[in-house]
């Protein structure tokens, strides 16, 4: 193929793919600030996080998540070296 029809291909990839984004807010956090200042909502969250801690579960899975994603990236390193099946 010519370089110049690859060229294209990619010049439209990338024309579709800003069209995409300017379809998408500029934060998805931007309405959420008049949410946390109610004083009801603060207190309702603060009685749903005593029971189900949020902040210490978020820590837990980012933790798994690294340990799985490592596993699966040396699985992967080891397999494209043949040093495993």
């Amino acid at each position: 193929m010519p370089k110049g029809v690859i060229d294209r291909i990619g010049d439209v990839f990338i024309d579709v793919f800003n069209v995409v984004l300017l379809l998408l807010p500029n934060s998805p956090f931007r309405n959420n600030g008049a949410l946390a200042k109610s004083a009801f909502i603060k207190d309702i969250l603060g009685y749903v996080n005593y029971y189900i801690p949020f902040s210490a579960m978020s820590i837990i899975l980012t933790a798994w998540l690294s340990a799985i994603i490592a596993y699966y990236a040396y699985s992967i390193i080891l397999r494209y070296i043949k040093a495993i099946k």
